[in-house]
């Protein structure tokens, strides 16, 4: 909130202005209704109390000029301190997100952290904005009020005082009642948010498989699971809300009858009884908005705290405070006795050491489950390595700041992630400031631009949500681009070829090794046609290394890729 300080103490004197001019309004009103009084009596001449009332007339139009102007005011800059409150926090909540290691996301549902932003973000910044702009007038105002009440009269402020106590007692009760249920309804909320983000993402599987009526079924007994907390919570509110509105009921109905006996009496005057009724009312309303606004505060405050407890999550992966910008690098990559579980007592890796030179391509290959993906996972560093070190020209990759490290690695996965933007802005993602004769280039390279060509949009065509427009090997061929465009040293291929059809795959693999060409590159393959060219071919069973050759040499040896080969070979003359 620091950046809308002026706004808050602006709100804040707005606050108390209106605050001390509500409560010298009713002054003035006594002051007309004595005057009348006295006229009427013959306590005071027509002329002297025409004269009172122009002065009064006059201070009221001055009072409510001010209030005017102050209510105008607050009209443009609550609004502003509630949305730049929103602003501030989405851009908090963005900002860490970009910063949280892979392993978070791959916990946490996405619809779920979506339904809690969104949540968190609008409590958050209404609460402020009630808080600021209106609840703090109206609180010193009721304070004011009370203080005015002992004032006139003390027993009846006593009365006021008691019945405030009751009335808050009552309040914390509902709230200790409530909160719990605040609590599991989010969480109730946050559920459903995630099943519709996950249906709608995964909308082909759901349909492929005709399990829409079961899907509804599990979302409808979720949404009336939700109804029916928030129902009981609602009915718990109704009981207290009635208590509470007795109680200040009953303290209203004591004063007043006290007032009246007291003009009666002659003790006070009838503009006096006129601030009794203003003054009580100007407690009232305050106590009313405060109860309202500490049960809805409360269950703005859940939301809250599931955003400060995001905020409190610390990225796995961090630099280190002497973290080095490494710079361009030559490419040459060293595991050294690296091993990594990603839970305790699980080891996914053990002892893996292999050296990969400037420009050279390395190839791991082996069952399922055996770690090749968390070897390219570890080199991006996605994950530290638990065991023995990684080096990049000779430098331990944990020395190395995240961004400049990234940036010296290329990318092609095995689904590759489009953007739902125009297919160049696509291909020109990881280089922002290359310009169009670079990205048809690098298209062309990609045996991706004749097809880029042959759209009515061309290069401008929106590609969809996760790039659902184009077929897989169209969007392998633009994420080979984008890796082209960037022209790194380093290169990842995870299983860039899987699931393509074969004149795709002979596309994409002639892209391939127009990629490859003068990088050192780790490709990750299920298929050993895709690695058979590669300088050395590595093979990883059960998180180890148990070969290490060239195919020829490895073919020869008569080992698990042996094995391998002949499978692959026979299914593919199978096939042929």
């Amino acid at each position: 909130m620091k950046p809308l300080k002026w706004v808050i103490i602006l709100l804040s004197f707005l606050a108390i202005l209106e605050s001390v001019l509500g409560v010298v309004t009713p002054l003035v009103y006594k002051v007309i209704v004595n005057n009348i009084t006295n006229i009427v009596s013959g306590a005071l001449t027509k002329d002297a109390g025409i004269r009172n009332m122009i002065y009064v007339t006059i201070l009221l139009l001055l009072i409510f000029a001010v209030t005017t102007i102050s209510y105008i005011l607050k009209s443009y800059y609550g609004p502003k301190l509630e949305v730049q409150t929103q602003r501030l926090i989405r851009e908090r909540i963005f900002n860490h997100l970009t910063e949280l290691s892979v392993d978070f996301y791959e916990k946490e549902r996405v619809g779920s952290l979506m339904s809690k932003f969104n949540r968190g973000i609008s409590r958050g910044s209404s609460l402020m904005s009630q808080i600021v702009n209106w609840l703090a007038s109206q609180l010193l105002t009721g304070i004011f009020s009370m203080v005015m009440i002992f004032v006139i009269d003390w027993q009846a402020g006593l009365i006021v005082l008691g019945c405030t106590f009751i009335y808050l007692f009552n309040t914390s009760r509902l709230v200790k009642k409530v909160n719990p249920l605040h609590k599991a309804i989010n969480k109730k909320y946050d559920s459903i948010s995630g099943q519709i983000f996950e249906v709608a993402s995964g909308i082909h599987t759901v349909k492929s498989f005709a399990q829409e009526d079961n899907e509804t079924l599990s979302f409808v007994k979720r949404n009336s699971s939700w109804v029916d907390m928030s129902l009981e919570r609602a009915k718990k509110r109704a009981v207290y809300v009635l208590g509470r509105h007795t109680i200040i009921d009953f303290a209203g109905v004591v004063i007043m009858v006290m007032a009246g006996f007291k003009a009666l009496n002659g003790q006070i005057t009838p503009g006096d009884i006129v601030l009794y009724v203003t003054y009580i009312r100007y407690i009232i309303w305050p106590l009313s908005n405060l109860t309202w606004l500490y049960d809805d505060g409360q269950e703005a405050m859940r939301s809250i705290e599931d955003i400060f407890e995001f905020l409190e999550t610390k990225p796995s992966v961090q630099d280190t405070k002497n973290a080095e910008n490494i710079g361009k690098v030559s490419g040459n990559i060293e595991f050294s006795n690296v091993g990594f579980s990603y839970r305790e007592q699980t080891k996914v890796l053990d002892k893996i050491s292999f050296i990969a030179k400037p420009g050279e391509s390395i190839a791991l290959v082996g069952p399922s489950g055996t770690g090749k993906s968390t070897i390219a996972k570890l080199l991006i560093r996605f994950y530290d390595a638990t065991e023995g070190k990684i080096l990049i020209d000779g430098k331990d990759i944990r020395n190395i700041t995240q961004k400049s490290l990234r940036k010296n690695i290329g990318v092609v996965q095995q689904e590759a992630m489009l953007f739902n933007q125009s297919i160049k802005k696509n291909i020109g993602y990881g280089t922002p400031s290359a310009k169009i004769k670079d990205i048809e280039r690098a298209a062309k390279a990609a045996n991706i631009h004749d097809f880029i060509m042959g759209l009515p949009e061309g290069y401008n065509t929106l590609v969809g949500e996760r790039g659902i427009k184009l077929s897989g090997g169209e969007k392998q061929r633009v994420a080979i681009a984008r890796a082209l465009l960037k022209n790194p040293p380093i290169l990842i291929l995870d299983e860039a070829t899987s699931h393509l059809d074969s004149k795709s795959e002979q596309l994409v693999q002639e892209a391939i090794w127009r990629l490859i060409e003068g990088r050192t590159t780790v490709i990750i393959a299920h298929r050993l046609a895709t690695v058979m060219k590669a300088d050395k071919i590595i093979v990883i069973q059960k998180g180890k290394i148990i070969e290490e050759d060239t195919h020829e040499e490895l073919v020869a040896a008569g080992g698990l890729y042996e094995e391998l080969f002949k499978i692959q070979s026979g299914a593919m003359l199978s096939e042929d």
